[in-house]
């Protein structure tokens, strides 16, 4: 070939380079075209040039919430660390299970049938029925006699009357017992009925029992702790309970959706053509952009496209992508140092962890049989013990003894009427007048001889006492006929014979434990993983990437200047842009695939290993995607791209003279047979999911960056083909309107130059003109005309669809409302079928009563540590609290407190008297409870204005460095309560903010006043805003000092900040955006978004490493109760401690919630922990918890504050803080604090319990434990069930909480050896009211929450008095709204001296 026509021949390749230059120069011609008609979309355009899907928005990926998604796995990797923490625990030393299947397996079938050993009638039954009867006997011959003697005592006149009234409450004690024990001595089978009470069946049952002990060898021959055995058991099962939970289905799917949006925001292949609408030109997006300047200088457009003539008419044809290349430059320099992660390694690895502790953890689903057998305390059993029973009643001298007792007691009748009056008429006196009455009753001498006759009735049932004797000497009998038939009848599935028996289950077991040593895959989830790490890093990128992309969102670019030049229009320009660059990308898609060809023939020479790898992997999610995408069409899709690349490597073709010679790359042959299109990034991502034995991470990279989309290419190349004879008389257009004009005719010498020729040509030429101009009036006439009428048109159709919109959103909240009402209607039926209280609970006189709201069951899901306190939590009903509001009725915790139960009297009338003792105890305990309400509206103390305090930032700076000595009284001194001295006035309604009253912010820094932190007004500002817009301003500053990521470069000024937060002028704002009643300006919240959600996350170390129980002594204590939203009540809390630096504070829990400033209660929190942690104590309440504040206000409050975006961040932050926050505190070592008060489980003492509880439950024994601290309340009732009574604890408001009687109080006070209770969670009229007598108080510091409660805090000294401070708050009481006109009229009429002038805001 000569050398010419080497220089003529080209690579197809360099043309199709050349096209792809053409194509995006017509893709912003596109563009531009859209901007000018306004029908651009803006957000696709920037989404296509960062290559994201569709489904991958800036909304998307805000509202994904990623920012969590490290929390999230590092707590999901805690409660992994939790439940398998021990070296020797359930996930670790699982090697004894599978030898104790192997013994039980040993045993062979067990020919024993346990089913009817207890049913009712046999023999072990009756011979219990015998021992009840034996008892009672007992127990009535013994009372007997006790009341014989106190009827003598009493009937002897020598006792004075008090001594009297005792002795009369012990006798109607006894009467009780008598009667009550009397008719339980009856026997309920007939005579006929007693066949199975002969000795021999009795020791056929035995002896059946007895049989069990091979069972119990088997173990023992193996040498296996059958205690150990089951016990392992019954943890792992307890551990898997936990673990199924966190590895739920809703969880996985929702934690995969995060990782798979993170993964799609760092991956940097190009988006196909097929999911683009607005960039078909840009191939590699923004990169592609960025090359616009560079194709405006090439040899190809100018020589080529604009033959030799200037690029400026080019140019100036699309401004607007030139102007866009500018904007994104910053957001392509974030994705370029997020290309550096391997972020899509670390989410695979994880994901991979996750899956198959998942799977290993789903193992054991199919063998819960097992557990139920073998995993319920089989070691509480003891075969053993059934021996002496068996041999005592071998030793009966008379085989049918326990027959003949049995006959006796069926024809045993008893006399009691006389015993029965007197108990009627000493149960129906009050006290005080029993022993008049009991002076006047005439039958007492009746009353012995009844008596008398009963015992020796009971005596001639008893006879020789051979069966007396034999119960006494067996009286556990009872327990462990009970504990038989609980192990070895009522399992949850089977009787244990059965499940002896149940081969089958006991295989499965065998084969889900062999050689299961450990939960291998679960444990290796450990909080160092590097993964993590690197994914919490990979999110600095994304919030930086997020934050860039919305403010270009939502900017708006200026068109720039066009020139005034006409320039020819692309016809059609979206549709010839769309065909032209499919083509294109066709073409160079399939160089693409060329240019791997060697990879590509790798992964076909590993198919066989591949499907291998798919067919036995255990990555069941990747393995149904590959079943979808590795297929016989895919391969052979890739099979015709090899052999095609191998055949058409290197092709050349003339180089074309001029544009239009262009058209013969859109003649290509494109020889692929297959109609599959190939997702390569999803078929090589699940390989390397599977770990496949190929592609290696090299070869990967470029594989997956292929688009393989040539189904329809060749049918793409044709509508190219026209697309671009279009294109091609487009661009000539522009080269000869820039030729220039050379060529000047001349007029034929013929022609004169004047003459009436040329007056002719002249007048023909005005009259030209004029017909011209009244055409050109006459068409711009009709077109405003059409303008208007068009307007008028479009301005009709938005009224319209205004209309229709609303009518449609009224719709909708119709049928939102009748859906709401119709759940309420539901949940107010099912309520109607509970019982209000628990069955046979009655309440003892002078004790607050248990009135239980009315109630609706929630169904939230976002707490997943308690998934069974969140299923029963109830709360109370949103329309009963507005209708209780609208009449203003008393809430329910004021009729709490007010109501009385019935008398001691009722009540003795219904408790057993052998409890009789039990009650006189507990009793004694809340003897002293009263209407305590009533007693303290007597003591009226003396009511003084608070003046609220300045504090500059110096002073939080001294505040920090104080320091605190452990002050520890060790005296036996009693814990003392003093009532209020004074009650602090903390508003008046009758009294307005003004300017006058502004105070000196001398001491204050000040900045440029341009922007506020805590207000942001839009109108003027007045001299007394432009004093706190001076010391306030910050945003500006910070923003310029923001570093990437969101988070400052310098540390918050925690002084500043707490000096502006409590300042007076905060305490009148209502809520966020808050309205000026004086001059109506709006302003917004005091920070930004990114401030709140950094001081929040400075504090959650801080409250991290405080232990789940605070040990706090000091000289001073303060100890504060609910808040609930209301700022001005918090920040009265806290300055009446700030100036002293010997006393610390407590806050008992409830900050949110109800009220409407939660954000900056939570706020000021965090502050004031950042700088003295050891001043500010906050624990936990039940409102810090998601499923109680996610419908009670504080998410709302965030959601209007922020934003939903902004808004939901802050709420999951707080939430996160508050699973850190401590549960419970001791003062003095013999005070507890909590919010709900103690717990039933503090009866093991205060160590273990100390050791039980932790701040993120795990296990039920711990739940329960935080949920009684959190949720528990003090009650009077008393459960006097007559199997099982009750005197210390009873069912609280929620499931598994028990709230606490006085008695029960006094329990586990004396069993940790404390003194005193202080708890919260309760409204209380006056702020703080006793209960138990002196052993605890509640103390509630929210104000105006029922009525115009009070609220309280008290002062804990080291010599263990306690002395309380009320305050009354009038600025914040409910009512009706006063204007500022009705204020100042009320001020005008009533001045004040100026020196006792408060200065609170309006109402």
């Amino acid at each position: 070939m000569s050398s010419a026509n080497e220089e003529k021949d080209v690579e197809l390749k360099k043309l199709v380079d050349e096209l792809a230059i053409l194509g995006r120069i017509v893709n912003a011609i596109a563009i531009e075209e859209k901007v000018k008609a306004g029908t651009l979309n803006r957000k696709d355009v920037i989404r296509e040039l960062l290559n994201y899907k569709k489904t991958l928005t800036l909304e998307s990926l805000t509202n994904a919430n990623l920012m969590g998604l490290p929390d999230e796995l590092k707590t999901l990797v805690s409660v992994v660390e939790n439940q398998c923490k021990e070296k020797d625990g359930p996930c670790r030393g699982l090697g004894i299970v599978s030898k104790g299947i192997e013994a039980v397996e040993s045993i062979g079938k067990l020919d024993v049938k346990l089913e009817n050993l207890f049913e009712k009638g046999s023999p072990l039954d009756m011979l219990v029925s015998l021992k009840k009867a034996s008892d009672a006997i007992s127990l009535v011959e013994n009372t007997c006699g006790t009341l014989t003697e106190y009827i003598k005592e009493v009937t002897s006149g020598t006792l004075p009357k008090p001594e009297m009234e005792d002795k009369l409450i012990y006798i109607r004690g006894y009467l009780e017992t008598i009667v009550k024990s009397t008719n339980s001595i009856k026997f309920k089978y007939s005579s006929e009925q007693l066949s199975p009470l002969e000795a021999s069946r009795i020791n056929e049952s035995i002896t059946t029992i007895l049989k069990l002990e091979t069972f119990y060898t088997a173990f023992t021959n193996r040498k296996i702790n059958i205690g150990l055995w089951s016990k392992t058991l019954k943890d792992l099962k307890n551990v898997l309970k936990a673990l199924k939970i966190s590895f739920s289905e809703d969880a996985s799917k929702e934690m995969d959706a995060k990782m798979l949006i993170l993964v799609d925001v760092n991956d940097d292949r190009s988006l196909p053509v097929q999911d683009k609408k607005e960039t078909f030109g840009f191939h590699d997006g923004a990169k592609d952009l960025t090359k616009i300047s560079v194709d405006l200088t090439s040899d190809f457009v100018i020589n080529i496209v604009m033959n030799g003539t200037s690029v400026e008419e080019l140019k100036n044809l699309f401004p607007y992508a030139i102007a866009l290349e500018k904007e994104l430059k910053p957001l392509m320099d974030i994705k370029s140092s997020m290309k550096s992660r391997n972020v899509a390694r670390a989410v695979r690895n994880i994901n991979g962890q996750l899956s198959s502790a998942k799977t290993q953890v789903n193992r054991f689903d199919s063998i819960q049989d097992f557990f139920d057998c073998y995993g319920d305390s089989i070691q509480d059993f003891v075969v053993d013990d059934w021996k002496p029973v068996q041999v005592k009643i071998n030793n009966l001298p008379n085989v049918n003894e326990f027959k003949n007792f049995a006959q006796k007691l069926i024809r045993a009748s008893f006399k009691i009427e006389k015993l029965a009056n007197l108990l009627k008429l000493l149960g129906s006196t009050p006290n005080g007048s029993r022993s008049e009455a009991f002076g006047k009753f005439k039958e007492i001498g009746l009353v012995e001889k009844e008596l008398s006759d009963l015992r020796t009735s009971l005596k001639g049932l008893i006879g020789n006492g051979q069966i007396s004797t034999f119960f006494l000497t067996n009286s556990n009998l009872e327990n462990l006929l009970s504990t038989a038939s609980s192990i070895l009848q009522n399992s949850q599935s089977a009787s244990l014979s059965q499940c002896i028996n149940n081969k089958k289950m006991l295989t499965n077991a065998k084969e889900v434990f062999n050689n299961l040593e450990s939960l291998s895959d679960v444990v290796v989830l450990k909080s160092d993983n590097k993964d993590i790490a690197d994914i919490s890093e990979a999110l600095d990128n994304v919030k930086a990437l997020a934050s860039e992309w919305g403010a270009l969102e939502a900017s708006t670019t200026t068109k720039p200047k066009r020139d005034a030049k006409t320039t020819p229009l692309l016809e059609d320009s979206s549709n010839v842009n769309e065909q032209f660059n499919k083509a294109i990308s066709v073409l160079i898609d399939r160089e693409d695939a060329f240019s791997v060809q060697p990879e590509l023939k790798k992964l076909l020479e590993n198919e066989k290993a591949i499907d291998n790898a798919v067919t036995t992997t255990n990555n069941a999610k990747a393995k149904n995607q590959l079943a979808l995408v590795w297929t016989a069409d895919t391969k052979e899709t890739l099979k015709e791209v090899r052999d095609t690349a191998s055949n058409k490597l290197q092709v050349k073709v003339p180089k074309p003279k001029n544009l239009s010679g262009y058209s013969k790359v859109f003649e290509t042959k494109l020889d692929f047979k297959s109609k599959k299109d190939v997702d390569m990034a999803l078929l090589i991502d699940n390989l390397i999911a599977i770990n496949a034995p190929y592609p290696n991470q090299e070869d990967a990279a470029k594989l997956r960056n292929l688009h393989l989309n040539f189904a329809n290419a060749q049918t793409l190349l044709a509508g190219g083909a026209v697309a671009f004879s279009s294109i091609v008389p487009f661009f000539n257009s522009l080269t000869l309107k820039n030729i220039p004009n050379s060529v000047t005719q001349k007029a034929p010498a013929s022609v004169p130059a004047t003459g009436w020729l040329s007056v002719g040509a002249i007048i023909g030429y005005v009259f030209c003109g004029c017909v011209f101009l009244i055409g050109i009036g006459i068409a711009i006439y009709f077109l405003i005309k059409w303008y208007r009428s068009r307007r008028e048109r479009i301005r009709k159709e938005k009224l319209e669809k205004q209309r229709l919109e609303e009518l449609e959103r009224q719709r909708q909240e119709e049928e939102e409302e009748k859906q709401r009402l119709e759940e309420l209607e539901r949940l107010k039926k099912e309520l109607a079928l509970r019982p209000a209280v628990p069955k046979k609970q009655v309440v003892i006189a002078g004790h607050t009563a248990v009135i239980l709201e009315r109630t609706h069951k929630l169904d939230f899901k976002e707490d997943p540590w308690v998934p069974e306190v969140i299923e029963n939590l109830t709360s109370p009903g949103v329309e009963e609290q507005k209708k209780e509001k609208a009449e203003k009725k008393p809430h329910v915790a004021i009729e709490m407190e007010m109501k009385v139960q019935k008398t001691d009297d009722e009540l003795l009338d219904k408790l057993p008297k052998k409890e009789f003792a039990g009650l006189k105890e507990a009793h004694d305990i809340g003897a002293d409870m009263k209407l305590i309400e009533d007693e303290i509206a007597k003591d009226a103390p003396v009511q003084e204005v608070f003046k609220f305090p300045q504090y500059p930032p110096r002073f939080f700076d001294h505040l920090r460095q104080v320091r605190f000595d452990n002050v520890l009284n060790k005296s036996d001194n009693e814990v003392k309560v003093h009532t209020s001295s004074k009650d602090w006035l903390v508003g008046n309604q009758t009294e307005i903010y003004t300017d006058e009253e502004v105070v000196d912010f001398e001491d204050l820094p000040t900045v440029e006043a341009t922007q506020s932190s805590i207000f942001e007004a839009s109108s003027k500002v007045t001299k007394k805003q432009s004093a706190i817009l001076a010391r306030t301003q910050q945003t500006q500053e910070d923003e310029v000092n923001r570093a990437p990521g969101g988070r400052d470069k310098k540390k918050l000024d925690y002084s500043y900040i707490a000096s502006r937060m409590l300042h007076e002028d905060m305490l009148r704002v209502h809520s966020w955006p808050h309205t000026d009643p004086k001059d109506r300006n709006v302003y917004q919240f005091h920070m930004s978004h990114q401030d709140a959600l950094d001081i929040i996350r400075d504090a959650g170390p801080l409250f991290e490493k405080e232990p789940v129980m605070l040990e706090i002594n000091r000289k001073q204590t303060k100890v504060a109760g609910d808040i609930h939203g209301r700022y001005r009540d918090f920040a009265y809390q806290l300055v009446l401690t700030l100036n002293n630096d010997k006393e610390s504070i407590l806050f008992l829990g409830d900050y949110v919630d109800r009220g409407t400033r939660s954000i900056d209660i939570v706020l000021l929190m965090c502050v004031l922990k950042n700088i003295n942690p050891n001043k500010f104590f906050f624990l936990a309440g039940n409102h810090e918890t998601i499923g109680v504040n996610r419908i009670h206000g504080f998410y709302k409050e965030c959601e209007k504050t922020f934003g939903e975006g902004g808004g939901n961040a802050i709420y999951m932050a707080a939430n996160g803080l508050f699973r850190k926050m401590p549960a419970c505190a001791l003062l003095q070592e013999v005070i507890f604090c909590a919010h709900g008060g103690v717990s039933e489980r503090m009866e093991q003492g205060l160590a273990d319990f100390k050791n039980e509880i932790v701040k993120i439950p795990t296990n039920l024994d711990n739940l329960q434990s935080y949920l009684d601290l959190t949720w528990s309340d003090p009650v009077g009732a008393y459960n006097l069930d007559q199997d099982k009574p009750c005197f210390k604890f009873v069912p609280g408001r929620i499931q598994m909480v028990q709230n606490y009687t006085p008695m029960g109080l006094k329990y586990v006070l004396d069993k940790c050896g404390l003194k005193f209770c202080i708890r919260a969670h309760e409204v209380m009229k006056y702020g703080a009211c006793p209960f138990a007598g002196k052993l605890g108080i509640t103390v509630y510091s929210s104000t105006n929450n029922v009525g115009n409660n009070y609220g309280a805090q008290l002062t804990v000294y080291e010599d263990l008095n306690i002395h309380q401070t009320r305050f009354i708050n009038t600025s914040d009481r409910p009512g009706p709204e006063k204007d500022e006109k009705t204020v100042k009229a009320s001020r005008s009429r009533n001045p004040s001296p100026q020196t006792n002038r408060t200065r609170t805001p309006s109402p």
